[in-house]
């Protein structure tokens, strides 16, 4: 009986497992993931549907190549772990390190928007009013930087200044604003989006941009992720010449992207 009972689990198992490699097989979707916060206006939630310029983006080139898409959001740092050991196929908003290279699949193709960072601080902060670009003149300053975001290869790396990790924007504002940091590290759109918060009267954005990157839509590294991201580059090069992008571009006020000649 026990045997008997032992030769039923075991073909029920496997064929669970069959169908289970079925719906997997049928399922040619592709698995974006993104951080689950409000990127505005590249990715917001809005009544409960993920929208904006890079949503409609990439929609549009999946659109293009009959490529079935599906979202999903997560906590940054686990959007960073799921495509490091291949539990997504590609992810969005995400800048090009050295660090990030040996687990992601940076295609110039794949360039979907660009941003720049800025350096925020109170109005009387002494090192805000003698920064002019070099953020090596701020040595002896506590900036504070979000978990896992990359600033560029210069300052991620660099000993020069102490930056205090913190792992949401909202908290590091709330540090700023009681001095307990001196400056904090914003990309503008954030800034845009922060700048009628309360307490945020009295901070400033300094002038001089702290770096500029370009985002992508990168693509994990097994060599069917390369296919996928090759296929995927191609489609976004000919959208990007039509007229639908321009539209795009022209309701969410951007401007067209440019492909570095070194990236």
């Amino acid at each position: 009986m026990h045997r008997f009972v032992c030769l039923l689990t075991a073909k029920a198992l496997f064929i669970a497992a069959l169908m289970a490699s079925f719906s997997h097989a049928d399922d040619n979707s592709l698995l974006i993931v993104r951080g689950n916060e409000d990127y505005p206006p590249d990715e917001v939630v809005v009544d409960g549907q993920l929208s904006g310029f890079h949503i409609e983006l990439i929609n549009a080139v999946a659109a293009q190549i009959n490529q079935p898409v599906e979202f999903q959001s997560v906590p940054w740092s686990r959007a960073l772990k799921m495509i490091r050991y291949g539990k997504a196929d590609a992810i969005t908003y995400i800048s090009k390190n050295s660090e990030r290279s040996h687990y992601v699949d940076f295609l110039p193709g794949n360039i979907i928007s660009h941003s720049v960072h800025y350096l925020l601080a109170n109005k009387d902060n002494f090192y805000a009013r003698h920064y002019q670009g070099d953020f090596t003149e701020l040595k002896g300053a506590i900036i504070g930087v979000q978990r896992g975001y990359s600033y560029g290869e210069t300052f991620d790396t660099s000993d020069q200044v102490e930056k205090l990790v913190i792992s949401r924007v909202d908290q590091m504002l709330a540090l700023l604003s009681n001095c307990r940091i001196d400056m904090a590290v914003l990309s503008m759109a954030e800034y845009q989006e922060l700048k009628h918060a309360d307490g945020f009267k009295d901070l400033i954005l300094l002038p001089t941009p702290l770096s500029s990157r370009p985002n992508y839509l990168g693509f994990g590294k097994s060599p069917e992720q390369h296919q996928q991201a090759e296929r995927f580059a191609a489609a976004m090069k000919k959208f990007k010449q039509t007229q639908a992008y321009q539209q795009l571009l022209k309701k969410y006020h951007k401007q067209p992207v440019t492909i570095p000649a070194a990236d």
